[in-house]
């Protein structure tokens, strides 16, 4: 056994960067704050997606801006250029399978075209059921047919080979004009849409010549006497895990869903526990809100913070602003989450600067007293640090005593002299 004595916070951070338990879990995380100055067209981002060619894509409230790791390409309306956007507030961004880049605004769908870097718009007709171009959410069915909801209600395929809508409107709430979230496909081909009255599952069959594929809806809704059934209606985002486990981002708390029974099981904010998830609303532009990294972490956006629920699935640590850190996130209120393939986290808000931070960085953690969090170091004044033979990390301070840290759990027990 051995003992450190130190007189200075800075060889606290030391010791326990050094500690591999901690960085694996990514305890503390460094946050870069990317702005107007940085090279962004707009600080609120709405949408972000890392393309198959590995370019980092921006949808904001000021125009579409594309990042190649140095420098951003930004992309405006134009009123005297038919070939730009239709619109400089960017709802979502994707990318079918044929590498084709698809944004949504109010004023309709727009193609990129990779070799002018120009858009071709796509409206439906004002004369048709589906004639609101406002549209929200974007993805394709297995049959290649691209799928839209819209902001103003309902949803409607979209043939990418005529460049016409289809003469439908497919209402998931018979009689209301309810806003789509978000449409999710899963490794199945499976289409899950989130709107404002529950989560709706959409199969659809093998297509016909000549024939727009069928497809059968079954819907997922909050039920007060049913305590298994999805704890809000409103649905901001879905995502498939690796285990295949669906999770559900709503207006009241987390969910996961047994496909098998169709029951959920909620993830709520528990005020007197600090593991549970730090925020119940999860909104997000076009349902980007939930992501999972390389270590089976799940990433979550809430109104009170970002959420890293762990492998096991049973503990959240939280990552809220902290004015007195100048790496901590820029602000609590997270709308759109993505995981780059080098293992870079992006975070997007309405309030504040864009958030990049390296998941694979092997950086210095820290710790210290948070007055509002019992489970904290008791006293930033650290005097001396052990680790004993069972691994217990042990840290004496001058003015609160001794700690014991969990490291696991990272809390710390306090041990003071009785008067």
């Amino acid at each position: 056994m051995k003992t450190i004595y130190i007189t200075s916070i800075v060889s606290l951070l030391f010791i326990f960067g050094l500690n591999r338990q901690s960085i694996a879990q990514n305890e503390y995380l460094r946050f870069e704050h990317i702005g107007l100055e940085e090279g962004l067209s707009n600080e609120k981002v709405t949408a972000i997606l890392q393309d198959s060619k590995g370019y980092i894509w921006f949808g904001t409230f000021d125009g579409l801006n594309k990042y190649d790791g140095y420098t951003f390409t930004k992309y405006k309306f134009d009123p005297l250029d038919s070939n730009s956007l239709s619109q400089n507030l960017i709802y979502t961004i994707f990318e079918d399978k044929y590498g084709t880049i698809w944004v949504s605004t109010f004023e309709g769908l727009c193609k990129f075209d990779w070799a002018s870097e120009k858009f071709t718009r796509y409206k439906p007709s004002p004369k048709a059921r589906f004639s609101n171009p406002n549209i929200g959410t974007i993805n394709e069915d297995s049959n290649g047919m691209i799928w839209v909801g819209s902001y103003t209600g309902g949803l409607c395929r979209f043939n990418r080979l005529t460049g016409k809508f289809l003469p439908e409107y497919i209402d998931l709430a018979v009689g209301i004009k309810d806003a789509i979230q978000c449409i999710y496909k899963d490794r199945a081909g499976t289409l899950w849409v989130g709107n404002h009255t529950g989560l709706h599952n959409i199969q659809v069959t093998a297509a016909k010549a000549g024939q727009p594929s069928g497809y059968s809806i079954r819907s997922y809704l909050r039920d007060s006497l049913n305590p298994y059934s999805l704890s809000g209606n409103l649905v901001y985002s879905v995502f498939e895990d690796k285990a295949g486990i669906l999770w559900v981002g709503t207006n009241h708390g987390l969910n996961s869903l047994d496909r098998k029974t169709g029951s959920f099981k909620h993830y709520l904010n528990d005020p007197k526990n600090i593991h549970s998830i730090s925020g119940n609303t999860s909104f997000s532009w076009g349902g980007g809100g939930i992501k999972e990294d390389k270590q089976g972490n799940l990433w979550i956006n809430t109104d009170k913070g970002l959420n890293k629920l762990n492998k096991d699935r049973s503990v959240f640590t939280a990552y809220f602003h902290d004015l007195n850190n100048p790496y901590s996130i820029s602000t609590d209120l997270i709308t759109n989450i993505e995981i780059d393939k080098e293992g870079v986290l992006w975070v997007s808000s309405e309030k504040a600067k864009l958030n990049k931070a390296n998941l694979e960085d092997k950086g210095f953690g820290l710790r210290r007293n948070d007055p509002n969090n019992t489970n904290s170091l008791s006293s930033n004044e650290v005097t001396s640090i052990v680790e004993d033979s069972a691994g217990i990390i042990w840290i004496g301070t001058s003015t609160g005593g001794l700690n014991r840290w969990d490291r696991k759990n990272n809390q710390f027990i306090h041990f003071r002299r009785s008067p």
